[in-house]
């Protein structure tokens, strides 16, 4: 039985890529999701990735470091572009915390779109899949300065030891 479709994870193309639109609380799952979704678009050549938070009420840090991989992956050797649409208290209200703001462009209005959104695939279920994803993102946290930075690397050394555990079973 295929996963269910997500209801907090939208994409739609637009005449320049594409815009990803973000409702209710995006979390680690939703987090796996879009980066699985957008893994082979960011292998083209070109792409410009806009993600949409205006509708977003929360983003745990999982999905926060998510978004940190995703803009520099868009961003590797100046081929794309990856922007955020949230205003000022949205910002300060989802990444304010982890001081995460100021790393990523925003754009005031989504692009036009060139066709109707689409509801993203929702998670599987893959929980060994989940646990690397989930270090991923941490280890993108844990690169950036700020006021959380010794509690991701903490949280980065626990979970490689969890893999490392869970692959001598």
């Amino acid at each position: 039985m295929p996963p269910a479709r997500s209801d907090v994870l939208k994409a739609v193309r637009t005449d320049d890529g594409l815009l990803i639109n973000v409702h209710g609380r995006a979390t680690m799952r939703e987090s796996w999701v879009i980066k699985e979704f957008l893994a082979a678009y960011l292998e083209t050549d070109r792409h410009t990735i806009v993600v949409d938070l205006s509708r977003c009420e929360y983003l745990d840090s999982t999905f926060a470091g998510c978004l940190v991989e995703l803009h520099k992956c868009a961003h590797a050797d100046n081929a794309g572009s990856f922007a955020l649409i949230a205003n000022p208290q949205r910002r300060k209200h989802l990444l304010g915390a982890m001081r995460l703001d100021p790393l990523f462009q925003y754009v005031d209005t989504a692009p036009e779109a060139a066709g109707e959104p689409v509801a993203l695939p929702g998670f599987d279920d893959d929980k060994l899949e989940l646990v690397r994803h989930v270090l991923a993102c941490h280890r993108e946290l844990a690169e950036i300065e700020g006021p959380e930075q010794a509690a991701f690397q903490q949280l980065v050394a626990r979970l490689e030891e969890d893999l490392d555990a869970q692959s001598t079973r």
